[in-house]
């Protein structure tokens, strides 16, 4: 049955437990990088983690030093050149903006991203709002990277700028999906012998038994000839 944002856990044939996301620049920025989300209890341990929640991972490369607004946006639509397609904030409960650890915020509010020059941002952190099925999923929908500081309280959206890089979240391949794709051989199938000192057994090893033809001479010959 389709959860109440349109997505249809029993269609996509198991529970959605990791996310991911490309983040391309848009027109005149250079902002680039690879983000991972994923459910505390399916991987991700780190100090930020305690076991619940989503954690967050990944590189994002290009931007200046500084603070820069992180947010997830409602539509899954980064074709605008300025990435305003994306829409706003991802707000389904109709909250006011506020920061990551605000009780009444935006589910996509998760702050903001400290940028030293010259230096790719490693991401890693955890976020109890957002999810991976339900009225809070983030699949579908944008991840947006902001050119300045989201104050986490201006309204409605935190004064954080100019969109500098945006993605489509997306359900991550799983790794159990991919090792069922091997081609393994379960023991004692074709191409593995258990026990090397065993002898193969095979019908072509063993000698035929002579017939009345090979063993009797033709009526009217003596043997031998």
């Amino acid at each position: 049955m389709p959860t109440d944002d349109g997505f249809d856990e029993a269609a996509a044939g198991a529970r959605v437990t990791a996310a991911v996301v490309r983040l391309e620049p848009t027109e005149g920025n250079s902002v680039q990088g690879d983000v991972r989300f994923e459910m505390a209890s399916a991987g991700i341990q780190s100090a930020e983690m305690d076991g619940t929640g989503i954690g967050i991972s990944g590189t994002i490369e290009g931007l200046p030093a500084g603070e820069h607004g992180f947010h997830v946006h409602e539509f899954g639509d980064c074709s605008a050149p300025d990435a305003s397609s994306a829409g706003d904030h991802f707000n389904p409960e109709g909250h006011p903006h506020g920061g990551p650890d605000d009780a009444s915020r935006h589910v996509g509010d998760l702050g903001n991203l400290e940028a030293s020059e010259g230096s790719p941002v490693t991401l890693d952190m955890r976020d109890d709002r957002i999810a991976l099925s339900g009225a809070h999923s983030i699949i579908g929908r944008a991840l947006v990277v902001h050119a300045d500081a989201d104050d986490l309280e201006s309204q409605p959206s935190g004064e954080a700028g100019a969109r500098m890089a945006c993605g489509v979240i997306g359900i991550a391949a799983t790794e159990a999906g991919a090792a069922g794709e091997t081609g393994a051989q379960p023991p004692g199938t074709l191409g593995e012998i258990s026990d090397p000192d065993a002898t193969p057994e095979s019908d072509s090893m063993t000698p035929e038994a002579p017939t009345d033809e090979q063993t009797e001479p033709p009526a009217g010959e003596p043997p031998g000839t």
